[in-house]
C-alpha cells in the first residue's frame, strides 16, 4: 500500500461555508496550503478513478478546539483534490492542549478497482 503522511502548522481553518464564504481569502489560503503540502509530499494532485484512497486528519490544538475536527478535515479535503470521490475511506481525530496547533494528514491507496466502482474479485460490470 502506498501513503503519504505531511503536517500544515496552524493556524487551522475548518468551517461550514456558503458559497461566497467558500471563496474568502482565509478559506482559500488554507487550502492552498494544504496542497502546497501534500504537493511537497507527493500526494497526486487528482486521484485515479480505479482505485479506492483513504484520508486521515489527526488535529492539534494548542488549548481547547476551535472549530470542528470534522470541518477541518472536509476543507482539507477540499483543498487537496477537484474530485474526491474515490476518497471512501478515512477519519479524524484531535488533541487538545498538545501546545502547537498543526494537522496532520495521511493519504492511503486502499485498493484498485475493476472500472466498473466495483473492488477487484471476480464480479463483473452489467
Amino acid at each position: 500500500m502506498t501513503s503519504w503522511t505531511f503536517d500544515v502548522q496552524g493556524p487551522l481553518v475548518g468551517h461550514k461555508c456558503s458559497k461566497s464564504q467558500c471563496f474568502s481569502g482565509k478559506v482559500s489560503s488554507f487550502k492552498s496550503l494544504v496542497r502546497w503540502q501534500a504537493n511537497l509530499a507527493g500526494v497526486p494532485q487528482e486521484l485515479d478513478p480505479k482505485r479506492t484512497y483513504s484520508l486521515r486528519t489527526e488535529v492539534f490544538w494548542v488549548k481547547r478546539a476551535k472549530v470542528d475536527t470534522v470541518n477541518v478535515h472536509k476543507l482539507s479535503e477540499d483543498g487537496l483534490w477537484g474530485k474526491d470521490r474515490r476518497v471512501l475511506n478515512g477519519g479524524f481525530s484531535a488533541h487538545e492542549y498538545a501546545g502547537v496547533e498543526r494537522a496532520v494528514f495521511t493519504v492511503t491507496v486502499e485498493g484498485e478497482t475493476d472500472g466498473c466502482g466495483n473492488s477487484k474479485r471476480g464480479r463483473s460490470c452489467r
